[in-house]
């Protein structure tokens, strides 16, 4: 029973932590992302992604197909 409690609030303390800390969703290269994944659905392009500029994707497509 005391292992369960103690798990119980290393998992609590855990999420608040993880809760608390800045979000990074705008670092990186979530943009391009963003990018490929809309360029999947709008326009369709499952086989070569394209950057919101033009440009050929850079990423593994993977992610992107299991993204929409």
């Amino acid at each position: 029973m005391n292992k369960l409690i103690v798990l119980g609030v290393l998992f609590v303390l855990l999420m608040l932590f993880r809760l608390s800390s800045p979000v990074d969703l705008f670092e990186g290269d979530q943009a391009k992302q963003v990018g490929y994944v809309m360029d999947i659905v709008r326009n369709g392009d499952w086989i070569v992604q394209h950057e919101t500029n033009g440009k050929i994707a850079t990423k593994p497509p993977l992610y992107n197909w299991i993204a929409p």
